[in-house]
């Protein structure tokens, strides 16, 4: 599939990747465009984007880079040194509760995510898949990995009026238990609340250089960033996309068959 050329002003994303280039003085490929979606300007050769977005594309065109953006979140990065530091030891269980904003993603692009998430911050494979999914509004995911953790993904839409976006992930284990989230806390407090007449706006600075972009748009900035500097990565991330985008797959069939699915190695590396 092709990615769709247009004219338009420079994306958010690659204005937030352009910053970072000329602060560090890094050198950007003239031709590589930064997007959240399958649209360039009509310059570009190379079009980066998280891999959610490709999502239904085993194995994307060449001048598509997939990117893992939550590699550069610092509450995943912060869960994963938890889990390898052991300070919290033999896991035993991954929960996470994500109501998705209204206009984002689609529950297959939202299933990669939170697929891509688990895994990376337990460091292990998925070896099987249940999944039951409802229409477009709802999808229940479990997941076996190779080191014996099973993940519970709960994925929901959340209405256009939702006051705020539900994300969290827990992780449980015989001694200890780790969350990106306060404690009995579904939706994290912002840095700042205006209260109107009409209801209340919240703010929440995320990166210290990146300001205006969410945590995900931040995120996808700083994953690009760093892969350009090192181009190699682009081989890892587009082997882990593989195994992603194959694992979404099965958690669509699961949902059709009724059936627990185990994954065939593609990549084999998280």
């Amino acid at each position: 599939m092709s990615f769709t050329r247009i004219k338009s002003q420079l994306h958010p994303l690659q204005q937030g990747l352009k910053l970072l280039a000329d602060k560090y003085a890094v050198t950007l490929p003239t031709d590589w465009h930064l997007s959240h979606s399958l649209q360039s300007p009509a310059t570009t050769r190379m079009l980066m984007l998280p891999g959610w977005a490709v999502c239904d594309q085993l194995s994307p065109s060449s001048d598509i880079h997939p990117l893992l953006p939550w590699q550069e979140e610092r509450r995943f990065v912060e869960l994963r040194q938890i889990v390898q530091q052991g300070t919290i030891e033999h896991v035993s269980m991954w929960r996470s509760r994500w109501l998705v904003p209204d206009g984002t993603l689609t529950l297959p692009q939202a299933i990669y995510r939170e697929a891509g998430i688990c895994q990376w911050v337990l460091d292990s494979p998925a070896t099987s898949v249940f999944a039951t999914i409802r229409g477009t509004s709802a999808a229940n995911v479990i997941l076996r990995l190779e080191n014996g953790v099973t993940c519970g993904i709960e994925i929901g839409r959340a209405p256009a009026d939702a006051p705020a976006t539900v994300d969290r992930h827990e992780i449980i284990a015989q001694r200890g238990v780790a969350s990106d989230q306060v404690v009995d806390c579904e939706v994290r407090p912002s840095s700042i609340y205006v209260m109107t007449d009409s209801a209340a706006k919240t703010y929440t600075d995320v990166d210290h250089e990146l300001f205006g972009l969410n945590e995900q748009q931040a995120a996808i900035v700083r994953t690009a960033f760093t892969a350009l500097k090192t181009l190699d990565a682009f081989t890892a991330d587009r082997t882990i996309h593989e195994q992603l985008a194959h694992l979404t797959a099965l958690a669509i069939e699961s949902d059709r068959s009724q059936q627990r699915l185990d994954v065939l190695t593609i990549g084999g590396v998280v």
